[in-house]
Parts: structure tokens; sequence; C-alpha cells
């Protein structure tokens, strides 16, 4: 029998950013990713050329159908609303990377840490939330396959 597990085929690590004075904001400095390059999620800066991306609440009233944060690149373009569904788990959120590319986006924010991680999943656009709590059972991986065996989950006793 053989099982498969969903994995990304990008992960985009951010950290946040620190002004000089210690404070911080809705920018997220670019680390770096791993697997396939999606240009629409990282923004660069035009006096600096750092790359970065944000990270905050949607303007306009709260709304139970409206996403909880959003990723913007420069200029208040809009790159996705993410939804954080459970509050037992704060930071692990999902979205949708909209008409630039048909995908499904899983974001994980460590406040503490100081930073976000954005996988990316082609083809599972309208599927997010479905893929959200696959994620919670362990059939989302967080890493980028290495290469394409799938291994046999059978377990064979003698």
């Amino acid at each position: 029998m053989k099982k498969e597990l969903l994995h990304p085929v990008s992960i985009y690590h951010y950290r946040r950013h620190i002004a000089p004075d210690g404070s911080t904001g809705t920018r997220w400095d670019y680390v770096g990713h791993e697997g396939k390059e999606y240009p629409a999620l990282v923004y660069s800066l035009k006096r600096t050329g750092e790359k970065v991306i944000y990270l905050n609440k949607p303007a306009g009233k709260p709304n139970p159908r409206r996403p909880d944060l959003g990723l913007f690149r420069g200029g208040g373009e809009s790159l996705s609303g993410v939804f954080e569904p459970d509050i037992k788990k704060p930071g692990l959120g999902f979205g949708d990377l909209g008409d630039r590319a048909d995908a499904a986006l899983l974001t994980k924010r460590d406040e503490q840490a100081g930073t976000l991680t954005v996988m990316v999943f082609p083809g599972l656009r309208n599927q997010s939330a479905v893929l959200f709590e696959q994620w919670g059972t362990g059939a989302v991986r967080e890493c980028i396959p290495s290469n394409n065996v799938y291994l046999n989950t059978e377990t064979v006793t003698a």
C-alpha cells in the first residue's frame, strides 16, 4: 500500500524586521527560500534593494468571513488573505496566492523567534482550508521532497 504525503514545492523564510530604534512593525525581511521560486512572495525595496514582505491586518471592520491577516507587497499590493482559524494554534494559517498563481499557502508564524514561513502548494487554490486541516493530521510535510522516491508504509513483522 502506498501512502502519499503532500509536500510544498516552495518554502519561503522571513525574519521580523527590527528598526534601528528597536521597534517592530508589519515588515518581514526575506531570509531565503527552498524549491521553486515565486517572485510574488518577495518585494525589493527601491531605496536599499532589501527583499521584504508585509504581514498585517487588512483595513476595514472585523468580519468573520474576512481573513485575520494579509500578505502584502510594497505599495499595499495584496498577495493573499491569511486565515488563522485555530486559537489553540496561534500563528498557523492558510490562504491563496490569488491571480498570480493557482496555489494554496500555509503560513507558520513564531512571534517569539520572530520568524515567518510560507509554504506554497500549486494547483490547490480554493483548497487551502482543506489543506490546513490535513496539515493538522500530519498529511502535509513542512519540507521539500529531495527525490521522487515514496517509501512503502507497510510494516512486515517476522
